[in-house]
This record gives structure tokens, C-alpha cells and sequence, in this order.
């Protein structure tokens, strides 16, 4: 994702905003992630994870050429939804093709978010002022890739459940809501913290921007370690 001072230059709006266009795409997981669970469960793991590798890549496209800032947010939160709809659906698959190794696989599949957002943050700060529609191409392709992949590599031994809840009943189990509940808090805080975190740090230094959010991409790295080391850990085992 291009960086939040480009955001700002190119759509003159207030740091604030760009870092929530920054950060939306995490909004569709914090406030439906239970619903896009059941989904999976109803319609099978493996069709919603390519439903959502299709509505990222086309919305990817749409945000790479986006006219207007409300374009690019709306855009932002699409590919939010096809990304909550993968993750959701691929870590169900991911503990599926991995028999009795659940724990080593989810451990590795965890590491993927704050290994991406670190490598994006890093890469944003340092990078020229970022060619958007090429940028939304590229990441378009590699979803169709990814979707691709998926097809061949996965076949029908995880399907979905053959008894599901509905969302109603999901709703209605106090443990589920609460859990569904306490989760969306978590990427709540979390949204907050990715949006303003570069905009305080900013305010209160010397340095850019771009070079703050850097720094923040450092919030990363005890997840990552924490997943690999987890990971080498059931290896051993």
C-alpha cells in the first residue's frame, strides 16, 4: 500500500484519513469475521477462499485506479472483505491438509500477516512515490495466482461440515458471541493503532512520515518471531 505522506499529496486530505485508508482493510474482519466463518462452513472452505481471492483482486484493480479518495476507501474495504473471506476460509484448510500436524500448521499460516504488513511498511517508507494502477495490477495478478494455486493444490478431502449453525443460532450461543465479540475488539484496537500510531508518532518528532511508519512496522516482528519459533517447536516435537 503506498505510504500515508503520498496519500496525503496526492488526494490532499489529512493525515488521519490516510492513515484510516491505510488500516480499513482490516474493518470488514473486526466487525463480520464470525459471519464470514459461517460462510465457510455452509458453502466449504476452499469456494469461499476463492470468492475472496477474486473480490481482493478485482477490488485491488479498482483501488490502483481510483479517482477520488472515497473510491480508494471503499475499494480498500472490498479487498478487506475478499481478504477476511481467504483468511478465514484457508486456515480451516490449512488444518485440514496437514494431518495431525493443526498446530504447526496454523503456527506457520499465523505468520503471514505480520511478515506482510512489516515487508509493506518498510518497503512503502524507502520507495518513490508509488505507481497506484500498477501497484493494483500486480497485486491483482498475484491473487489470481494465488487463486490458481488453490485450485490445483487443494482438492475435495476438505469440504465443508455437513451439519452448520446459522448466524441466528451463532448469535445466540453466548460463547461463540462472546468470543466473536472479544475478537473484534482485538482487531479494533489494533485498526486504531495501525491508523494513528504514524500520525501521533509524526506530531510528536522530527522525522517524516514515511520514516515513522517504518518504525511501526517494527510492532511486527515479536508476532513473527513468535509464530516461526512456535512453528520449530511442533517440528521438533
Amino acid at each position: 500500500m503506498p505510504h500515508l505522506d503520498w496519500l496525503v499529496r496526492t488526494y490532499d486530505v489529512p493525515l488521519g484519513a490516510a492513515g484510516f485508508a491505510l488500516s480499513c482493510v482490516m474493518l470488514p474482519g473486526a466487525l463480520a469475521g464470525w459471519s464470514f466463518g459461517a460462510a465457510s462452513d455452509r458453502f466449504g472452505p476452499k469456494r469461499v477462499a476463492l470468492a475472496g481471492l477474486a473480490v481482493a483482486a478485482i477490488a485491488s484493480v479498482h483501488a490502483g485506479f481510483s479517482s477520488s479518495f472515497a473510491i480508494l476507501v471503499v475499494a480498500r474495504i472490498a479487498e478487506g472483505v475478499g481478504y477476511t473471506l481467504f483468511v478465514v476460509a484457508a486456515t480451516v484448510i490449512a488444518a485440514g491438509i496437514v494431518p495431525g500436524r493443526t498446530a504447526l500448521a496454523l503456527s506457520v499460516w499465523s505468520s503471514f500477516a505480520p511478515i506482510g504488513f512489516a515487508l509493506g511498511q518498510w518497503a512503502a517508507a524507502y520507495a518513490p512515490d508509488p505507481p497506484l494502477p500498477a501497484i493494483g495490477v500486480a497485486h491483482a495478478v498475484a491473487l489470481i495466482l494465488a487463486a490458481i494455486a488453490l485450485v490445483f493444490s487443494v482438492d475435495g478431502s476438505v469440504k465443508k461440515r455437513d451439519k452448520t449453525a446459522s448466524s441466528g443460532e451463532a448469535l445466540r450461543h453466548a460463547p461463540a458471541l462472546w468470543t466473536a465479540a472479544a475478537f473484534g475488539g482485538v482487531c479494533a484496537v489494533l485498526l486504531a493503532s495501525i491508523a494513528l500510531a504514524p500520525v501521533v508518532l509524526a506530531n510528536h518528532s522530527q522525522l517524516p512520515v514515511a520514516q515513522v511508519a517504518s518504525l511501526t512496522a517494527l510492532a511486527a516482528l515479536p508476532a513473527i518471531e513468535r509464530a516461526l519459533a512456535t512453528a520449530q517447536a511442533r517440528v521438533a516435537a
